[in-house]
């Protein structure tokens, strides 16, 4: 699938992408161009979805319901495509990686008890004026956010190492019972905003499961230290 083009090729021909986006001039008429563009080789089509992700506003990838690229441009001045050094050290580690597209109920059956998982669902409730709500509805309910969470706490019981990115609401808290999860605070910067009177720092869900074996404080200290953001126990209840 499209979703998982970008790192197949990244894995196995970095340096004929390399090649193909240092080719890509970045400027709105050729950002437009390149939007317009149907490129068949999957080269060339991983090529496109790097060059429009990194020239997007806000280096947004989104289609509309017809699969139509419909993010418009504006990139920074700074901005670089061709990260030559960065794809070739992407590639060394995806070697021996599987790639996959699949429901999150689907790939959590095939893990190994050895495997940690990380979960980062679309946020479905109302969080910090995220403007991304209404979109995110459709195409990730509550009802799925409660099965997520279902099946996270089965494995979590069952000892698998898990990190969950959710909103920070009590709604979302409740799903992760506290026998299973340790839920954190975390406050960071937040550029994720048309306005930019409205951009700041914003404050998220971050719970990992018991079986990680860290204290309260222990998984506190590590995230301040390594994050650099403001992280705090979530309040319960």
């Amino acid at each position: 699938g499209c979703e998982r083009l970008p790192f197949t090729v990244v894995r196995d021909y970095p340096e004929d992408l390399i090649s193909n986006l240092s080719k890509l001039v970045i400027s709105h008429e050729n950002y437009e161009e390149v939007k317009r563009s149907r490129r068949r080789s999957p080269i060339g089509r991983a090529a496109r979805f790097i060059y429009l992700n990194r020239t997007a506003f806000n280096g947004l990838y989104r289609v509309n319901r017809q699969g139509q690229f419909n993010v418009p441009y504006g990139c920074k001045p700074s901005t670089v495509v061709c990260d030559a050094d960065g794809i070739r050290s992407a590639s060394a580690r995806l070697i021996g990686a599987e790639v996959a597209t699949a429901g999150f109920a689907t790939t959590l059956e095939r893990l190994r008890p050895s495997d940690a998982i990380f979960l980062d669902p679309p946020y479905t409730v109302k969080h910090n004026n995220n403007c991304f709500r209404r979109y995110n509805e459709q195409i990730f309910s509550w009802k799925d956010q409660e099965c997520l969470a279902e099946l996270a706490t089965g494995l979590a019981k069952r000892g698998q190492k898990i990190v969950v990115m959710n909103a920070l609401h009590k709604e979302v808290l409740r799903l992760y019972s506290p026998r299973s999860f340790l839920g954190f605070a975390v406050e960071r910067p937040t550029n994720m905003s048309a306005d930019t009177a409205s951009r700041g720092r914003c404050t998220e869900l971050l719970l990992i499961s018991r079986a990680v074996d860290l204290t309260a404080g222990q998984a506190r200290d590590i995230l301040n230290s390594e994050l650099g953001y403001d992280v705090q126990l979530a309040r319960r209840g």
